[in-house]
């Protein structure tokens, strides 16, 4: 698997164009990618134009598609977290999610 940060663009179409760029310059056949991994934004998910739906219409493949659980998670914990214990007042961190080809 290879991991691509997922910024390019903002867009489903910049991103997937940036993965394809991304599997020509490592060597990468596109004819053997089965999954494709990440969060469940709706730049990834989109059904019209998020990653996913792109490299698929690209590709002319149907893939299987992992969004990571974690990601799934944290908005709503991260509101139960707010409304029990309030603001954070430490330093806060920011994640990044990576795109995944399998």
């Amino acid at each position: 698997s290879s991991g691509i940060n997922a910024e390019y663009g903002g867009t489903g179409r910049g991103i997937e164009s940036e993965m394809l760029n991304f599997c020509e310059r490592h060597s990468i056949s596109t004819e053997n990618i089965v999954c494709l991994g990440g969060d469940g934004c709706s730049v990834n998910t989109g059904k019209l134009a998020g990653v996913f739906t792109e490299m698929q219409f690209m590709l002319k493949l149907r893939l299987l598609i992992a969004v990571c659980l974690l990601h799934m998670v944290e908005l709503p914990l991260r509101h139960l977290f707010l409304m029990y214990d309030g603001k954070t007042t430490g330093k806060t961190a920011t994640v990044q999610c990576t795109m995944y080809i399998v």
